[in-house]
């Protein structure tokens, strides 16, 4: 998705404001870094059946672009992990 750059941030900006929203859902940010100019974070629910969460954030002047992952449960992100992060790499804002 891309939604406006209002209040005008950058990635590191917005990868706390997303960390500060998850928490209040009660998620956890397990993983975080940098991945081809794209910033992200994982977060994980703190429920008896956990599910993870990716997001994904690149700054490009006026817009903020998202990229969001699901993932159901822990082997699925295990499994999928380094493949999503390699996608998040070549992900480019044009």
């Amino acid at each position: 998705g891309r939604v406006e750059n209002e209040p005008l941030g950058d990635n590191e900006f917005w990868m706390d404001a997303i960390e500060h929203e998850m928490e209040g859902r009660d998620e956890q940010l397990v993983d975080s870094g940098e991945a081809g100019g794209l910033s992200y974070g994982v977060f994980c629910n703190r429920d008896i059946q956990q599910r993870y969460y990716l997001v994904g954030v690149r700054v490009s002047a006026d817009d903020v672009y998202v990229v969001e992952g699901f993932y159901p449960n822990e082997d699925a992100y295990k499994q999928h992990e380094k493949n999503v992060l390699e996608a998040l790499g070549s992900f480019r804002v044009q």
